[in-house]
């Protein structure tokens, strides 16, 4: 399903960036909303690498051409392909992250 290859991709990420770092995973159902949380403690998403991806998150359509930088070491293309899958099955998404201080990814769905 789409919501399977949306929590192995971030899972695959996460462990690609952290080396000496902690993944956590939480899920929580409150009033016909499911959260999943993604955390990691590892290097981060530098700020304009998340600015692009959250252009593509509030986007109501597909976006991703030309907010890629391919000189950056991170491009945030795992990011973008999982926005943009979440969008195919009404999946929020919300990234958060601080460089030297990890990245959260909230997935959210309603019943």
């Amino acid at each position: 399903t789409i919501m399977a290859i949306v929590i192995q991709n971030l899972l695959a990420n996460a462990a690609k960036y952290v080396k000496q770092s902690t993944i956590s995973v939480s899920y929580a159902h409150v009033q016909h909303t499911h959260q999943l949380t993604i955390a990691d403690t590892g290097a981060g998403i530098a700020s304009s690498v998340l600015q692009r991806i959250n252009q593509v998150l509030q986007a109501p359509t597909v976006v991703a051409d030309g907010l890629i930088d391919t000189d950056s070491s991170s491009t945030g293309l795992g990011y973008i392909i999982i926005a943009e899958l979440g969008k195919l099955i009404d999946l929020q998404v919300k990234i958060s992250s601080s460089s030297q201080q990890g990245t959260t990814v909230v997935l959210c769905w309603h019943e």
